[in-house]
């Protein structure tokens, strides 16, 4: 019995990892004022813990105006950053010849418009693919 008990422990456990889970990334193209660049971004990074990060981001930046649409227009883009900064893995942004690093200080220092042509290709990517039926009747 101890002999079938030792080859059970050797052998691999079948499954998926919880780490293939949360390091899953995806390359989408982005085009900003006709230039194109890729993005890599962490699929699996999404969860309850970053959702409740991400609402304290929009809090504060909230807190920090007193005109509502200037508030407003503060913590969308405060939370965009937040979102790029946390999600991003690696883009194919140069400096010359040199790649150019994702830090969040980078982020918010970039135009708004850049900032979202990359938030809208992510999203775009989450989003599941739209099902277009097929008439069958010929009509």
């Amino acid at each position: 019995m101890a002999e079938g008990t030792k080859a059970r422990t050797a052998e691999k456990p079948q499954g998926l990892q919880l780490s293939t889970i949360r390091n899953r990334t995806h390359t989408v193209p982005v085009e900003f004022e006709g230039e194109k660049f890729e993005v890599t971004y962490r699929r699996g990074i999404l969860s309850r813990q970053y959702d409740a990060e991400r609402r304290a981001v929009e809090k504060a930046a909230r807190a920090t105006e007193d005109d509502a649409d200037r508030a407003t227009e503060e913590a969308l883009k405060a939370v965009m950053v937040y979102d790029l900064s946390v999600i991003l893995e690696s883009w194919t942004v140069l400096d010359g010849a040199k790649p150019v690093p994702i830090t969040q200080e980078l982020l918010e220092s970039l135009d708004f418009d850049f900032l979202g042509a990359i938030y809208s290709a992510i999203w775009d990517d989450r989003r599941p693919p739209v099902e277009t039926s097929t008439d069958s009747s010929g009509t």
